[in-house]
């Protein structure tokens, strides 16, 4: 079964049956346009250094838990990079302030020329 979510002005979330009481929710919560700098390995680096990027940053409120039944907290957030080498990597939250984290560190990483996940 889906789980529906709405957001409430002070951020918090209340579960509700009614999809369209969810999806009437201010679903935006940041978004930046990020100006980058990829960072190639090995000899391209020691030649090159990198090459610059454009790359959008965005949260949103996702409306439908994407934990989909797994147990656990609901996932109700999401950040996702448009654009450059990171183009479509997400991470999903279950809170505004996880959400608003995310997304400063991801900025800072992409920003700084490292994977805002982590380096693989």
């Amino acid at each position: 079964m889906i789980s529906y979510y709405k957001l409430n002005g002070d951020g918090s979330t209340t579960p509700t049956d009614d999809m369209l009481e969810a999806w009437d929710s201010d679903r935006r919560i940041r978004r930046e346009t990020v100006q980058a700098f990829e960072r190639p390995w090995g000899l391209a680096r020691l030649l090159r250094g990198g090459k610059p990027y454009e790359a959008d940053v965005s949260t949103v409120f996702l409306v439908v838990d994407h934990s989909f039944g797994f147990g656990g907290r609901p996932m109700l957030f999401e950040t996702m990079v448009f654009g450059g080498p990171y183009d479509q990597e997400c991470e999903r939250t279950s809170t505004i302030e996880e959400a608003c984290a995310v997304h400063a560190r991801v900025v800072v990483a992409l920003r700084n020329g490292r994977n805002p996940w982590g380096d693989v």
